[in-house]
């Protein structure tokens, strides 16, 4: 979808797949803005990324994305991660919480730079030697 206005020509990339209770789309999606060849982050506030609460968040190309688990309120850790963007109306740097699997997609289709804390870089390790050691005992 193609979006004119005096300001900004967005056209929409990609949405996340984040869903509502009834199974229809509520998380964030990738807009350019043709003019200016930036990326903003959209939540559902707003139709167009300068018509949301926030106004346009455009993705931070400067600070990598953030692989981490987080902690709810003493719950099991869920596995989330961090966008960089900066806020158009005040040039403040924020991050916009994604879900993993959306965040690798993100950091696909843009060319972003990814990081993992130290607590996901242990359980990747553990994967990958758990998979050695199924290989090793299958030889």
């Amino acid at each position: 979808m193609r979006v004119l206005d005096r300001k900004y020509e967005w056209v929409e990339l990609f949405r996340d797949s984040q869903k509502d209770d009834r199974g229809r789309f509520y998380g964030h999606s990738y807009w350019r803005d043709e003019k200016s060849g930036r990326v903003s982050v959209k939540d559902m506030s707003g139709d167009r990324p300068d018509e949301t609460d926030d106004g346009p968040l455009w993705i931070d190309r400067s600070r990598p994305v953030l692989f981490h688990f987080e902690d709810r309120l003493g719950a099991a850790d869920v596995g989330r991660a961090t966008i960089p963007v900066i806020a158009e109306r005040d040039t403040r740097t924020y991050v916009v919480g994604v879900l993993w699997r959306d965040a690798i997609d993100a950091c696909r289709r843009l060319g972003l730079k990814a990081e993992v804390d130290r607590k996901v870089h242990d359980l990747l390790r553990l994967l990958v030697d758990v998979c050695l050691i199924e290989k090793e005992a299958a030889s």
